[in-house]
């Protein structure tokens, strides 16, 4: 084919030269966000891409790894409610003091909120059913030594 040639003559698929080839990707915000487009001229597919260039996902954030930790740790002590009270109220309250820690090094978001919520509703869930579980042995055991 002739290197002017738009289209091909037998199929009429677009001919890309190698110039427009090589330049495939092309930056479409210059406002600071990072996107960028980036185009497959063999398939015309195209992707949206970000940057790493913004701090929201970064983990070396201060905070961010007690609020990870908090969040996980209220989540399995949430779990733990029903069948292990004691291993439940020991997650909760590192959970706790996870989101405290996440808290006071300067990470303030949602993450810290919702790793302290999940951790102090399991800490008082946890230990109402200890202490339910602690009261019902306790009587089983009272009464026990009443019927000998």
């Amino acid at each position: 084919m002739d290197e002017d040639v738009a289209f091909c003559p037998e199929c009429g698929q677009k001919v890309i030269n190698d110039e427009q080839y090589n330049t495939s990707i092309q930056s479409i915000n210059d406002d600071g966000q990072g996107m960028q487009q980036v185009t497959n001229f063999n398939t015309g597919h195209y992707d949206l891409t970000t940057n790493n260039n913004s701090n929201s996902n970064d983990i070396s954030q201060p905070g961010k790894g007690f609020a990870i930790a908090s969040l996980v740790l209220g989540i399995v002590s949430l779990l733990f409610i029903i069948f292990f009270p004691l291993v439940g109220l020991v997650v909760s309250i590192v959970g706790v003091v996870c989101a405290t820690k996440a808290k006071s090094s300067g990470y303030n978001g949602g993450m810290q909120t919702a790793g302290f919520v999940c951790s102090l509703i399991g800490l008082i869930f946890n230990g109402l059913y200890f202490v339910a579980c602690v009261a019902c042995v306790g009587m089983f055991g009272a009464a026990g030594t009443l019927a000998h």
